[in-house]
């Protein structure tokens, strides 16, 4: 049961495979009226009962075996046409069908086919038709193949048959040519191969708005030795010919595809008519610039003006150009036109109603942004992003010196495309190391062609126009190889390759020409590049040296300066958090009370006044005042306070410990005190509220501006002149000691 079922899947799949290896509409293309349909039918079966001898049907007439290798995208196909027409003779009406077996000259399987013509009418005014049978898979290139064409029924001993042996044409794909010059070998001669060769076309694109319709065919190979093309546009009947236009050979592109270079040419019919049936349609020009046969039937003379010199076209099936109409300006134009309807609508609320709603569920949009805006905004700073500037001499609320319309931190979206010429493979890499520095370090969207090679082998046309048009900067590297091509193009010079050549080696003479439209064409060289090699177009532009001017580039094509650099934020979009803290308020106290209970603060008080008139420093009264015996008593007295904010007192005053100043720096700080509005002022502090930055660092030293005593030899703080100056201040708080306060609390870093 097994073993039947996959013989009848086998036995299906060999007839799904024979019915795909033929067109199954054998009809005359000009005889639409005559109706011929294609069956596979099995050698050894008898298709129709045996007539009468003497009653059987006439013999085909005219029978054709036409094979030619057909050119695709990217290789050969063999094509067979086996036609014949209907024998013009009074006893025609006796066929009913025919069949036509295959046999392989190798010793392969025979194959048959059936053809029913029973529906056609022969009468004496129909003309003879031709019937047509064509295969793409069913013949092999260099094979022999004996065909045999019977007309049915037939009767018992005679058969009406017509056989045929053809030869197939070998593959252009694998064809070893021996001939080390094909150019020096086509001035002389022909190939006798050309006549079996037909192009294809590889893209059609219909263009109604410009009533255009744009084509892209395949070429022969070099050893054809066409030196031209005839792209035809022809009628609906595909009798008359429209259009017509010959493309030269040499103005054709190649491309490399499998090993093998492939020859492509194009052509646009422009001014054609909307709403018209066109066949287009492409033709080898048969002879040379010499008058010599390019498509010779035979291996004859090619010079001999006599023989037959054909080749064979290719046609493309109908296409049309859309006529593109305005919409109608009625919704309804039957509405309109009946003048039994009324026209007017019917008054209902439900307008009304709709619009409520629409304004509802706007609202309520609305709503729910406003929530999570403020729920995102509560997070944020429950989490300390969001961080206050403040900054000195500003007026009005109006910074000065910065540039309103510049964001803090610049965040590139720029679209950059590179275009370069494949010089050789150090060149890429240099173009490839430049780009991921401008995509991965600068933030940039970058686009070369080694990124972008799906979208290329998906269409290049539209992956050149689309790169081009949708890039904010283009960046053109200058190098030998770009200025070589380009310079072998505009003088009509021959083109330069690569050896060996890559895939995309032929991407830069596509798209320089409309690179150099753009409006925003940046000009770059790598140092081993000469400036001569600079491009005649960018000559007047300015040229950056990578990488020795990457930062004026970057400059240029984020138009800002450097100090917007987006490389911390795309690395890190929290590096200011992370790398600065906030430092609580800090205070700088001693006991007061001790300093007024000496009466060191009026001695001090009164050498202040007499050193203001004298003309001598703070510190000279310090070392004049008698206080080096209570240094060392006061030392372990000297104790952290944290008085209670006094009322009257708007923001915190920032104290340190005596122990912190007799060891030099700041080791243990505490919130105490807070300063009135008067010291503030006094302190020419911009921010009273500013926190005093503490260091972590034992080396670094804290001191006091404008009192450098010396002890020891080390810098330290006058802890006697600071008791007076507290006790002054404690006495006299409307006095000087506000200005000698603030100037104990100016703290720089050493």
């Amino acid at each position: 049961m097994i073993f039947s079922l996959l013989y009848l899947l086998a036995q299906f799949v060999i007839l799904v495979d024979a019915q795909n290896n033929f067109h199954p509409d054998c009809a005359d293309p000009h005889n639409k009226e005559i109706s011929c349909s294609v069956h596979v039918v099995s050698c050894e079966e008898e298709l129709l009962l045996p007539v009468n001898d003497g009653d059987e049907p006439p013999e085909a007439h005219d029978v054709r075996v036409e094979p030619f290798a057909r050119a695709t995208k990217h290789k050969h196909q063999l094509h067979v046409d086996i036609s014949w027409q209907m024998p013009p003779s009074n006893n025609s009406f006796r066929i009913r069908a025919f069949e036509l077996e295959v046999e392989s000259g190798d010793g392969g399987e025979n194959r048959c086919f059936l053809f029913n013509v029973s529906n056609f009418g022969w009468t004496e005014d129909s003309a003879s038709p031709r019937f047509h049978f064509s295969s793409e898979s069913l013949f092999e290139f260099s094979h022999v193949y004996s065909i045999h064409l019977r007309s049915l029924p037939m009767s018992k001993n005679k058969k009406s048959q017509v056989s045929r042996n053809a030869t197939m044409p070998s593959n252009p794909d694998l064809e070893q040519d021996d001939r080390t010059n094909i150019t020096a070998w086509c001035k002389k001669h022909s190939d006798p191969q050309a006549s079996k060769w037909t192009a294809a076309f590889r893209r059609i694109f219909l263009h109604s708005l410009a009533r255009t319709i744009q084509v892209e065919f395949v070429g022969a190979p070099q050893q054809y030795c066409f030196e031209a093309y005839e792209v035809r546009l022809k009628d609906e009947s595909g009798m008359e010919l429209a259009h017509s236009h010959i493309v030269e050979a040499k103005d054709m592109k190649n491309e490399t595809i499998g090993g093998k270079v492939m020859f492509f040419g194009e052509y646009n019919f422009t001014g054609l008519e909307v709403e018209t049936d066109y066949i287009p349609s492409v033709i080898p020009v048969e002879r040379s610039s010499d008058r010599r046969c390019l498509c010779p039937t035979q291996n004859e003379n090619p010079y001999d003006n006599q023989i037959v010199c054909s080749c064979i076209a290719a046609d493309w099936k109908k296409v049309r150009l859309a006529r593109i109409d305005k919409l109608p300006s009625s919704p309804c134009p039957e509405c309109v036109k009946n003048g039994t309807l009324d026209n007017k609508p019917p008054k209902s609320d439900h307008k009304t109603l709709s619009v409520l709603i629409v304004v509802a569920v706007l609202a309520l949009i609305l709503l729910v942004l406003v929530y999570y805006l403020f729920v995102f905004y509560r997070r944020q700073r429950r989490r300390g992003k969001a961080l206050r500037f403040h900054f000195k001499n500003v007026d009005n609320n109006v910074i000065g010196t910065a540039e309103p319309n510049q964001p803090l931190i610049y965040n590139s979206c720029l679209s950059v495309l590179i275009v370069y010429s494949h010089d050789c493979a150090f060149h890429e890499a240099a173009i490839h190391a430049f780009a991921e520095v401008l995509r991965d370090t600068f933030g940039l969207q970058v686009h070369i062609d080694q990124w972008d090679q799906e979208a290329i082998e998906e269409n290049v046309n539209t992956y050149i126009n689309s790169s081009i048009v949708k890039a904010d900067k283009v960046i053109i590297v200058n190098s030998i190889g770009a200025y070589m091509r380009t310079k072998a193009r505009h003088q009509k010079m021959e083109p330069l390759e690569r050896i060996p050549q890559g895939p995309l080696d032929r991407l830069f003479d596509l798209q320089i020409d409309l690179a150099l439209q753009h409006a925003r064409v940046i000009s770059v060289r790598f140092p081993y590049t000469q400036s001569s090699c600079t491009l005649y177009a960018l000559s007047p532009l300015l040229q950056y040296t990578i990488p020795d001017n990457l930062g004026l580039l970057v400059s240029s094509l984020t138009e800002c300066t450097l100090r917007s650099d987006p490389r911390l934020s795309e690395s890190d979009p929290s590096w200011f958090e992370k790398s600065h803290h906030r430092i609580q308020p800090y205070s700088i106290t001693m006991e007061m009370n001790r300093f007024n209970d000496s009466g060191l603060g009026d001695t001090f008080n009164s050498e202040r006044n007499k050193a203001q008139i004298n003309g001598m420093s703070i510190e000279e009264v310090a070392k004049e005042t008698e206080t080096t015996s209570l240094l060392s008593e006061q030392q372990a007295n000297v104790h952290e306070v944290i008085p209670e904010e006094p009322s009257g007192c708007s923001t915190p005053r920032h104290e340190i410990s005596d122990s912190a100043y007799l060891s030099g720096r700041i080791d243990s700080v505490i919130p105490t005190a807070c300063t009135s509005d008067a010291d503030n002022r006094s302190s020419g502090s911009d921010r009273p509220d500013d926190p005093i930055i503490s260091l972590e660092n034992s080396s670094k030293k804290t001191v006091l501006q404008n009192v450098p005593l010396s002890m020891n030899g080390e810098r330290i703080e006058n802890i006697e002149a600071g008791k007076k100056l507290r006790e002054i201040s404690g006495k006299d708080p409307g006095g000087d000691s506000g200005m000698i306060t603030s100037e104990f609390h100016s703290t720089i870093l050493q």
